[in-house]
């Protein structure tokens, strides 16, 4: 009977072709109607942060790295200033940004399709769509007119959550272990974006312990699983952090944790100095975040398959 309501479902669903034309036409229409509903704001309007990722992305347009006011910096969170830096350059800040306006809303749009493939997972073409309709009315996505790191942000979170959920239903390993990778570069890659990607592992170990989509098959073990996340996000965070301040002109010679760890001052050393205030916090926040991504959740996941050994007995054989 539920094979029957599948086929029912299958044929009362639209085509792959047009779910994507669909989709396309989502997209655009988002990128249109955003962008002009965003000529109505025409200068920065939340001061601390447009004018900082403004000043950082010219910076990064002519010199190659981060900078404030001319003075390198070791900006953990540097990702969205990269983005708008190809079309920073040299203009007046009044005159790029109708552009960085536009750019805002091409990337913030791509949450549509991410939402499309993630509902996609769960339910027909027709339905997914409307979901990204709906996402697409989202007020979170009125960031578009603002020059925030939010644009980029709010597509990486969902595109996580996706890459979590898609390697928990995944039945053979390959693909499981792929989209568990998939999910820890991008885990990682959130906090070069803001410092609140820093909660995505605690996301990540409460889907996994938390949400249970049938018995895990032997053949998926989840250790492997949340060590392939684990390496994803040592490798696109701790590590890529160290490389880009070990690479930056500006960074003083040999390691500096306060670097590391994106401490900064603006405007008034423009330099990692060490700030109590800061440092007790950030550290703590970075290291419980390791410790959870790559000790806790391989260890949680090897004690359940352990568990499950002693609970179901060994299957008596059959003999002719």
């Amino acid at each position: 009977m539920e094979a029957g309501r599948a086929l029912i479902r299958e044929r009362n669903d639209i085509s792959s072709a047009r779910a994507i034309t669909a989709l396309i036409g989502l997209y655009v229409g988002s990128v249109v109607v955003r962008g002009l509903c965003a000529r109505l704001i025409n200068a920065p309007v939340i001061f601390n942060d447009e004018w900082m990722h403004l000043e950082l992305a010219r910076g990064f347009a002519t010199t190659g790295q981060m900078t404030w006011h001319g003075t390198p910096i070791n900006f953990a969170c540097w990702a969205y200033p990269a983005l708008l830096s190809f079309l920073a350059g040299a203009m007046h800040p009044i005159e790029a940004l109708p552009r960085m306006q536009w750019l805002n809303c091409a990337v913030i749009s791509t949450v549509l399709p991410i939402t499309y493939g993630f509902a996609r997972d769960l339910t027909s073409r027709r339905r997914a769509l409307t979901a990204a309709a709906l996402v697409a009315l989202l007020p979170g996505l009125g960031y578009s007119a603002l020059l925030m790191a939010e644009n980029l942000f709010i597509p990486v979170v969902t595109l996580f959550l996706w890459f979590i959920f898609g390697a928990s239903i995944r039945r053979d390993l390959a693909p499981s272990l792929l989209w568990s990778l998939a999910a820890g570069l991008v885990m990682g890659l959130a906090i070069h974006i803001k410092p609140q990607g820093l909660y995505l592992p605690l996301v990540y170990m409460g889907f996994r312990l938390g949400i249970r989509l049938g018995p895990v098959p032997r053949a998926r073990p989840p250790i492997l699983i949340h060590s392939c996340a684990a390496l994803g996000w040592i490798v696109s965070a701790p590590l890529l952090r160290l490389a880009e301040m070990l690479s930056s002109p500006g960074s003083r010679a040999g390691f500096d944790l306060n670097a590391w760890l994106g401490i900064h001052d603006f405007g008034v050393t423009a330099a990692s100095n060490f700030h109590a205030v800061m440092f007790i916090p950030i550290l703590l926040a970075y290291l419980g975040t390791w410790i959870l991504t790559t000790g806790l959740l391989p260890a949680v996941a090897l004690t359940r398959d352990l568990l499950t050994d002693r609970a179901d007995p060994p299957a008596a054989s059959s003999t002719s």
